[in-house]
């Protein structure tokens, strides 16, 4: 059982405080709004997303979206969210530093981040390394954990918790 405010994201128990707001990045079609409102936990939820189906999706269910490249400036002021999450994200970016800078700046000062990665040493992408396999979700880069320690430095962040799901 989780304390009041806890709800298991990737693995990882994460604290929600209520009236919160919280950014979801490459939110797909909102299924992390499901998850805090699952969980009890009442925040000011605002997903962004590429995909004009993903936002039409979230949008029927009720969440807010916004439409967004996120290789490009994110269009919200700074300090305009105290909890961002960008899950199974960075791995499809070319260059992962500016989105984290980005989510950096939308933060607010004493707000955090949740992110998560793939792990390259996971079964599935060990096998397929093994074997000489393409990579069939388009993933562009692997994470370390120095690498992620490096990465989310750069961008002003220090990781305070970390977890592995396979």
């Amino acid at each position: 059982v989780l304390p009041d405010g806890h709800l298991v994201v990737r693995g990882l128990e994460v604290e929600a405080h209520r009236r919160e707001r919280v950014l979801d990045v490459g939110a797909k079609w909102g299924g992390l709004s499901a998850s805090i409102s699952a969980a009890g936990i009442e925040v000011d939820y605002t997903g962004v997303d590429l995909s004009e189906a993903n936002i039409e999706a979230g949008a029927a269910a009720g969440v807010r979206f916004v439409h967004a490249d996120v290789t490009e400036r994110l269009p919200f002021d700074d300090d305009a969210f105290d909890c961002v999450f960008c899950l199974e994200l960075l791995e499809h970016l070319i260059i992962p530093l500016s989105l984290l800078c980005e989510l950096r700046r939308v933060l607010t000062e004493t707000g955090r981040v949740v992110l998560s990665v793939p792990s390259p040493y996971s079964w599935v992408e060990t096998t397929r390394e093994l074997l000489g396999r393409p990579d069939p979700e388009g993933h562009l880069n692997a994470f370390t954990t120095p690498v992620m320690k490096n990465l989310t430095a750069l961008a002003g962040f220090q990781i305070e918790r970390r977890a592995g799901t396979s």
